[in-house]
């Protein structure tokens, strides 16, 4: 059991089936997965509880690494609003509750003038179906489809499953991950916090229904993704990483995830957020998602 707010805890692996009671009955918010929360906790910073029948959240923010309270589940009310913003206050936090889900917003405490809830388009999580990945239809998916095609004819990749176990299968994901570093002309600094949540992901791989996918040119890994088959027909999709030298391998590697996903009962793939990065929210919305998972922050009117 969790503890009840304001008390709580640093997130533990054993604390899976606790969290999974609050989220497995809605759709899987990236922020709320457990093998997301557990990977991306690096510092061990995150803080879980319960309040009201909902969880607690202290995540960091994604930019700026500053503490905010979350709260996921049907049970909020103006009270669990009020205590938790107040918490937030006591310890010096950010008074704005972040990544609040829309499931959250359907009680009659949103009828209160004393607070101000707005959309958080910058973290909606985009849905996209896996129809259309597995096929690339129409107009709208031609310079995709024809990205895709030109890759294979020209590489004659291999796709295969592959065993996040195995030493070399770990040794050249880490190494492409540094490509991918450099391609970018980052800095490794930048990019430290993901390639930890990679790691983290890659140590506890075999407790979670993972799909992982390596694309080979030449024996040679040039592209992965891991996937986690979800709940409620949704696969999320938690690292996707090519070297992008080579054209079109991340259409490829997106129809053959659809390819790969059809036929084992997921038929949407939560694709994350954007984080408000032009870059990155220009390339989600290419991919046509069929839907958004909404969040928004909430905080108090004046």
């Amino acid at each position: 059991m969790l503890p009840l707010f304001p008390a709580s805890k640093h997130l533990e692996l054993q604390d899976r089936e606790a969290i999974q009671r609050y989220t497995s009955p809605h759709e899987p918010y990236s922020d709320f997965n457990f093998l997301s929360m557990w990977s991306y906790d690096v510092n061990g910073a995150l803080e879980v509880s319960e309040l009201d029948g909902n969880l607690i959240v202290l995540f960091q923010h994604y930019l700026n690494h500053c503490p905010v309270y979350s709260i996921f589940g049907k049970g909020v009310t103006a009270g669990t609003v009020d205590l938790v913003l107040k918490r937030a206050d006591e310890r010096g936090f950010n008074a704005v509750l972040n990544l609040i889900p829309e499931i959250a917003l359907e009680s009659s405490w949103m009828d209160s003038d004393e607070y101000s809830c707005e959309f958080d388009e910058d973290n909606f999580d985009y849905v996209l179906s896996v129809n259309l990945l597995a096929d690339l239809p129409g107009g709208q998916f031609s310079t995709k489809r024809y990205q895709a095609n030109h890759f294979r004819k020209c590489n004659h990749p291999g796709t295969e499953n592959i065993d996040l176990s195995s030493r070399v299968v770990r040794q050249s994901i880490e190494s492409l991950f540094l490509e991918w570093v450099d391609a970018k002309r980052g800095s490794m600094s930048d990019a430290q916090r993901e390639f930890f949540a990679l790691c983290r992901t890659i140590d506890i791989a075999d407790l979670f229904e993972l799909v992982c996918l390596g694309v080979y040119i030449r024996d040679r890994l040039v592209g992965f993704t891991i996937l986690e088959n979800s709940r409620h027909g949704y696969a999320v999709l938690h690292f996707e990483k090519a070297n992008a030298e080579f054209s079109g391998i991340y259409p490829f590697m997106k129809r053959e995830i659809g390819l790969r996903l059809r036929g084992t009962g997921a038929c949407l793939i939560n694709y994350e957020q954007d984080l408000g990065i032009p870059g990155l929210k220009e390339s989600k919305r290419r991919w046509r998602p069929v839907n958004y998972l909404r969040k928004y922050t909430v905080s108090r009117r004046g």
